[in-house]
């Protein structure tokens, strides 16, 4: 179908490191996510699009999936 697509999607972050009463913590954060995105056509000029991530490798921090589900509208 035209407008329908599905794309892999990783994000890589690191930096950032707390302190407590002035003495570093050496936890600077140092992850990366993997996860997926489809966007599908409902009418000519909008579109739904799912989302879906999980943690791929957390050094310090959380390890969480997220999900999301998103209505676009294209209006040119």
């Amino acid at each position: 179908r035209p407008r329908l697509w599905l794309a892999a999607n990783y994000t890589y972050y690191s930096g950032g490191e707390t302190t407590l009463n002035g003495t570093p913590q050496h936890d600077r954060q140092d992850n990366s996510r993997g996860g997926f995105t489809l966007s599908f056509p409902v009418k000519r000029d909008q579109s739904v699009k799912l989302t879906w991530a999980r943690g791929v490798s957390t050094r310090i921090g959380s390890n969480f999936d997220t999900m999301g589900m998103a209505w676009q509208w294209a209006w040119f």
